[in-house]
């Protein structure tokens, strides 16, 4: 564990960032949240709070009946809001500028920074710090940087940890292919791996594909989609203080025309837009979160699947990408009290135990607990996990989303330059890269 957490703190200087950019910051709450504010209520004459998160169906199901004993112990009203992830922080951003944002939000992956700095989430120091039981030291202090000020909370992570690839098992057993685990065990998987591999399992005439980088929280955010890979190939989008664009080098040509080559010259990955999930069975391998193995298991599968860990690349040593995401009281709340009480009640180490299965917590106590290793129904498997995802943050290391008040819009250039890419457009990926650089340095600079 302590060289899990020495690994960790390493992504302090990144995201402790947040506190030296400019803007204005967030506003502290020395009496608590709940001052000089009217309590909102429902039809039902109780309180009523709100929440908005990101996942399918199955997540808002599971949440809802997760706030029953939250409810009833506070006789309130929870209400769970579902937000596609791509349109989630600009969605948000427009509810609180008209002044009717859900009282708790997720945000995750850099999104922070934005709200931070507009003042837009509240200081709930005093209902997290004051309680012993609540353990605020076991939080990890890296995963606090990005939200705390001082001594001011805006939010607490609740989840956090590198991406892993699925993989189909039966549609390897079936083609009779040397599966992604053989290579993993022989410590030869690596990238090239990879795309060899899809080209062997693709097969277009059945809508099989060999591989799917994205996953479903970033189908339109090429950034997170290619993240792992980038920095793989010894690149990387950005500098460690996030105030340079730094992709237009070989190696971050060599990660862009990778890209490209395995969705239109091997046709083995999916196509921009094509949103088969890896549930549907007809997708090899699929790179995507820790978390949706939930989906899966809840999907009923009528295949048999595995965790492995994402591959590595030129740069043999280099970290793969985390983010942490966290639940926040915004200011636009009408029980801001009651919110943080929620938040509280979310992130205690009893309710992080009983989501392990969903969420990663970033507390000190979970990792390489039992509780995380001996995972709901059994898989993903302890052998998986330790490979996929503790060994990861213990031989590789972890690089954090960066974090910028103009990130939304960063991303999503970023994402409009690889999908005029894609369209034809541009002719390469070095012309790809050089219109990136020139737009994003701007955005960098505003």
């Amino acid at each position: 564990m302590k060289r899990i957490l020495s690994v960790l703190l390493i992504i302090v200087m990144a995201a402790s960032l947040l506190s030296a950019c400019g803007g204005t910051q967030a506003p502290t709450q020395p009496e608590g949240p709940g001052a000089s504010v009217a309590p909102q209520t429902g039809s039902s004459g109780k309180p009523t709070i709100s929440i908005a998160i990101w996942g399918d169906e199955n997540r808002k199901k599971t949440f809802e009946e997760l706030f029953v004993a939250f409810e009833e112990a506070n006789n309130c009203d929870v209400v769970v809001n579902l937000v596609a992830y791509q349109d989630y922080a600009t969605k948000l951003a427009t509810q609180l500028a008209a002044g009717n944002a859900p009282d708790v939000v997720w945000l995750a992956d850099g999104m922070e920074a934005q709200f931070l700095q507009s003042g837009n989430l509240v200081d709930i120091s005093s209902y997290v710090k004051s309680d012993a039981d609540y353990n605020y030291p076991d939080l990890y202090e890296s995963a606090m940087a990005a939200i705390t000020d001082g001594d001011a909370v805006y939010g607490i992570p609740f989840s956090f940890g590198p991406r892993v690839v699925y993989v189909n098992k039966t549609l390897f057993d079936k083609a009779g292919v040397k599966s992604p685990s053989e290579y993993v065990a022989e410590g030869n998987w690596t990238y090239e791996t990879m795309y060899d591999l899809a080209r062997q399992m693709t097969d277009i005439s059945k809508g099989q594909y060999g591989l799917k980088l994205w996953d479903t929280s970033s189908a339109t955010n090429y950034v997170y989609a290619f993240y792992d890979l980038v920095l793989a190939y010894g690149a990387d989008y950005f500098n460690q203080d996030t105030t340079d664009f730094t992709l237009n080098t070989p190696e971050g040509i060599a990660a862009v025309q990778a890209v490209y080559d395995a969705i239109y010259k091997d046709q083995s990955h999916l196509k921009p837009g094509d949103a088969t999930e890896f549930t549907a069975g007809t997708i090899a391998m699929a790179r995507s979160t820790f978390s949706y193995a939930k989906t899966i298991k809840g999907s009923n599968v009528d295949f048999e699947w595995e965790v492995v860990p994402v591959p590595k690349g030129p740069a043999a040593n280099a970290p793969v990408i985390t983010g942490f995401a966290y639940y926040c009281v915004t200011t636009n709340s009408k029980n801001p009290e009651l919110a943080a009480e929620l938040v509280k009640h979310m992130t205690t180490t009893d309710m992080m135990k009983t989501m392990v299965n969903t969420f990663v917590a970033p507390r000190a106590s979970l990792l390489n607990s039992e509780e995380f290793l001996q995972q709901e129904g059994g898989k993903p498997t302890k052998d998986e996990i330790l490979s996929s995802f503790v060994h990861v943050i213990e031989e590789q290391g972890l690089r954090s989303y960066p974090a910028h008040k103009n990130f939304s819009k960063i991303q999503d250039q970023i994402t409009m330059d690889f999908d005029n890419y894609f369209a034809g457009v541009y002719s390469s990926a070095e012309e790809t890269v050089k219109a990136m650089e020139q737009a994003v340095r701007a955005l960098l600079n505003q």
